[in-house]
């Protein structure tokens, strides 16, 4: 019978402590890169919803402008 080496539970302790330590800092970095890209999605969204925002007050101030004139132009061929 030929000896194998086992590894003894300290340094199989020390192996799953390891992989943890390393698992941990591979998540930590996807935790960081998920927060970047969670702001730069935030920054986006806010400048979408700003422009959406201006096109809505334009479009309200356009609709005012043409019930003026359609109500000017109505009121034009009454008189003549």
């Amino acid at each position: 019978m030929t000896d194998t080496p086992f590894p003894s539970r300290l340094d199989r302790a020390e192996q799953i402590i390891l992989g943890l330590a390393e698992r941990q800092a591979n998540t930590q970095t996807q935790v960081d890169e998920l927060r970047q890209e969670m702001r730069e999605l935030t920054a986006s969204v806010n400048n979408l919803t700003d422009n959406v925002d201006r096109v809505l007050a334009r479009s309200a101030i356009l609709d005012d402008v043409l019930l003026e004139l359609r109500d000017s132009h109505e009121q034009h061929q009454h008189i003549f």
